[in-house]
């Protein structure tokens, strides 16, 4: 132990000589930079495979078919898709990327917007062309790269029709058409801004915030969303 201590000091005098410490340094930034480069490639090649790894996911025809049915999808009413814009500023302008750095930073959901197209990735079931036989076909993946093909071809209203035109509004009713004929007999194009808001509340619980069942639970949704997103009551 006696010897081990000149020994070690020995070595700092040694590290705190310029020359030395000229080679240290030099060693460091050589090793950073090597490093740095290998992650960006690394981050290159994978960022390429997401946005064109399309096609060992699903065959031609298999994407053809999912982008007709996307395209020839009605679309909303203009007024259905201002009044969510109105209430939930941005809804329509978020994309992928952005859905993912917010995912990493804001871990309460209720607080980020969601990107439609990734959306209509879950809508779409478009698991069921993913397996487990490698790491870029599995669902960690395989999400990611059907939404970066989507997001190409089409806007994020167009995205947000397709999901609100195949959710499902509980008493057996598909589709926002049905439930504005459903709970409030009025077509799309006659809805309110409050129904066009209940209609979307309900997207993702229904029976929660159906308004025949429960009308208290929704208003008071409706309400506080108006509060948090600072808009002046319907």
């Amino acid at each position: 132990m006696e010897s081990f201590v000149p020994q070690l000091f020995s070595v700092y005098i040694t590290l705190l000589k310029p020359s030395t410490l000229k080679k240290v340094l030099f060693f460091l930034l050589k090793a950073l930079s090597i490093l740095l480069l290998f992650g960006l490639g690394a981050l290159a090649l994978f960022t390429y495979h997401l946005e064109t790894g399309i096609d060992t996911l699903m065959t031609k025809e298999q994407q053809e078919a999912m982008f007709t049915e996307i395209k020839n999808t009605e679309p909303l009413p203009e007024k259905y898709y201002e009044t969510i814009e109105k209430y939930y500023p941005g809804y329509f302008n978020t994309n992928f990327w952005e859905t993912a750095f917010k995912a990493l930073i804001l871990p309460d959901h209720g607080d980020r917007l969601e990107c439609q197209c990734m959306n209509l990735t879950y809508v779409n079931q478009s698991y069921r062309y993913f397996s487990n036989e490698s790491f870029f076909k599995s669902y960690r993946i395989g999400v990611p790269i059907i939404t970066l093909a989507i997001e190409e071809r089409f806007t994020e209203r167009e995205c947000f029709a397709y999901i609100m035109n195949r959710t499902y509004y509980d008493y057996q009713t598909t589709g926002v058409e049905q439930a504005a004929m459903c709970f409030f007999e009025k077509s799309l194009e006659e809805l309110t801004e409050e129904e066009i808001l209940s209609l979307h509340i309900m997207r993702k619980a229904p029976a929660t915030y159906n308004p025949k069942r429960n009308p208290k639970r929704l208003k008071d949704t409706i309400k506080e969303t108006i509060r948090r997103h600072g808009v002046e009551n319907l």
